[in-house]
């Protein structure tokens, strides 16, 4: 009938359906995670057994790529986890979301050090490759 008796009906209400302020972030951490580890597992792989066929040491790239996934695996899990069981209060769901962020956050600076390590091992590539074209020509 008056504003102050609603107030404590809708506190209720809020409280009682707290658990969906998670669910958009987790839906949205789960297909980030999962379009992570389709590239992990598309183009990055394909990028690598290129890098490999023209004589080049991607050893250094296969370690980070697999931390890359592992960390994004687990980004996907807790994502998951939040979905499947949102239950168990704001403490319960925080502690999930925060560790999910961690590993995408993880994942996020492996493949950014991945896409620098083959920056650079293509740009070797490119510098060995005029070095033999140069050595190869005649002096005129």
């Amino acid at each position: 009938t008056d504003l102050e008796t609603v107030k404590p009906k809708v506190k209720e209400v809020f409280q009682a359906n707290r658990v969906y302020v998670f669910l958009m972030p987790a839906a949205n951490g789960v297909c980030q995670s999962q379009k992570l580890l389709a590239l992990i597992d598309g183009k990055l792989t394909d990028a690598v057994t290129k890098i490999k066929a023209v004589g080049l040491d991607a050893s250094a790239i296969e370690t980070k790529m697999a931390t890359a996934k592992t960390d994004a695996t687990a980004a996907y899990t807790a994502y998951l986890l939040v979905l499947n069981n949102p239950g168990g209060g704001d403490a319960v769901n925080k502690a999930k979301m925060a560790e999910a962020k961690t590993s995408m956050q993880a994942v996020r600076k492996a493949l950014g050090d991945i896409k620098s390590d083959i920056g650079n091992l293509i740009g070797d590539y490119r510098k060995k490759i005029k070095a033999n074209a140069d050595a190869t020509v005649p002096p005129e």
